[in-house]
């Protein structure tokens, strides 16, 4: 999930009517996709800068669906 401005590269840049719109996405995209994956847990994760692993130079917002006996 990213948000619509790709100048965004950073989770700290965002402001709070921004914040707000990104968190109640990630909450709706994240319930769809447990849903579809039949699952009821999932990790939220956002690399915020190089150091911390992100790769892509603007925010973006990973929904990985999990179960009980998945590698992570």
């Amino acid at each position: 999930l990213c948000p619509k401005e790709n100048r965004i590269a950073r989770f700290s840049d965002l402001n709070q009517l921004q914040l707000f719109e990104i968190s109640l996405a990630t909450q709706m995209l994240a319930r769809v996709v447990q849903s579809y994956k039949m699952t009821n847990a999932c990790t939220i994760s956002i690399y915020e800068g190089q150091q911390a692993g992100q790769m892509i130079s603007h925010l973006h917002i990973h929904i990985i669906p999990r179960t009980k006996n998945d590698k992570f």
